[in-house]
């Protein structure tokens, strides 16, 4: 296994002029970091602070802003954070996870990946509880029919459905998502 490197062209924020850089894959880095001037000469401006933690246990607070990136012939917008002069360019997990791709070390290549949907969530409209209103996790009477059971819609994802019946604690636990009793 090994790091690559993987080209990749940074926009400015209206995404009409783009520049290439070749940045190092990181799966240990949150955001994409590029040389604050080079982000600067795009026309990208820093929106905020945010505190970072180093390889060596320092924490560091550096600008972050949103502008285009374009990999792989697709174009999204993403964080990207301003680092000081000489930082090599790297390409982080926010922005790999915004293109569904994953690094293949062994490979040395980027590789597409399903979006992931497997946290407890549900249709709306559900009845509300103050005992689970606006907390991520199962309300407590759900209960998860996967698609396949559906009339007419195939698939592995499970769908939550209202039934009125308590959803077992351990089914919302580690994505258990097997049916009340």
């Amino acid at each position: 296994m090994g790091t690559f490197k993987v080209s990749l062209g940074i926009g400015d924020p209206q995404g009409r002029r783009y520049e290439a850089v070749d940045a190092l894959v990181d799966t240990g880095a949150t955001y994409t970091v590029l040389p604050g001037s080079f982000l600067r000469d795009l026309g990208v401006r820093p929106q905020e602070k945010y505190p970072f933690e180093l390889a060596d246990k320092r924490i560091v607070e550096l600008d972050v802003g949103e502008t285009y990136v374009r990999l792989d012939g697709r174009t999204h917008v993403t964080l990207v954070v301003f680092a000081d002069e000489g930082t090599e360019p790297i390409l982080g997990v926010v922005t790999l996870e915004t293109f569904r791709l994953a690094a293949d070390p062994v490979n040395r290549r980027l590789i597409p990946v399903p979006g992931l949907l497997k946290s407890c969530y549900w249709e709306s409209p559900v009845p509300t509880s103050r005992d689970w209103r606006g907390h991520w996790g199962c309300p407590p009477d759900l209960t998860y029919i996967p698609f396949r059971e559906r009339k007419g819609i195939k698939g592995m994802v499970p769908m939550p459905v209202w039934t009125g019946r308590p959803l077992r604690e351990r089914d919302c636990s580690n994505n258990d998502m097997r049916r009340s009793p």
